[in-house]
């Protein structure tokens, strides 16, 4: 095997001696590029979609505990919270730790890259969370989707006599 030769790496039999070989006055772990890389936590704010199914035998206490939770993590990642919508009460299509219903919030918010993780741990282990799902966005900023649409009115009485022939 030959060595560096001003900064140069000439030949490498083995992988190993090849991470060690950095050019002189380059510090940085061996086998780690010795400038900054582009994937900094802190640098990049990316906007993602948290959908949570909570559990609807759970308290209100409980259920509100976890969105402050939530919005803790968020917070303390450093990342903004954009928009926070309740759904409600929803049957399941079908069930989920033999619960037949579930209340639904959509979640938006920028954070860093690793803030997904940290929240998929903590809502992973939580009881009152029956099902949960963060979804990457693209752009920016997060936009807020339509609001839910109201209760539909209900259809106005008819008189209406059967027709005699």
């Amino acid at each position: 095997m030959e060595g560096a030769v001003s900064g140069i790496v000439v030949h490498v039999r083995d992988r190993a001696s090849a991470l060690e070989i950095r050019p002189p006055g380059q510090g940085g772990p061996p086998g780690r590029p010795p400038w900054p890389l582009l994937s900094s936590s802190a640098a990049v704010a990316l906007a993602y979609d948290l959908t949570l199914l909570l559990d609807t035998n759970a308290d209100d206490d409980a259920r509100a505990k976890v969105l402050r939770d939530v919005e803790g993590a968020i917070a303390q990642a450093g990342g903004s919270f954009a928009n926070n919508q309740d759904w409600g009460q929803k049957v399941l299509a079908f069930k989920v730790r033999h619960k037949p219903e579930a209340h639904y919030h959509l979640i938006q918010f920028t954070g860093p890259p690793d803030l997904p993780g940290t929240l998929n741990r903590s809502l992973g282990i939580n009881d009152v969370v029956l099902r949960h799902r963060i979804i990457r966005t693209p752009g920016g900023e997060p936009s807020a989707p339509p609001a839910r649409p109201a209760t539909p009115p209900a259809p106005a009485a008819t008189d209406t006599e059967p027709a005699q022939a």
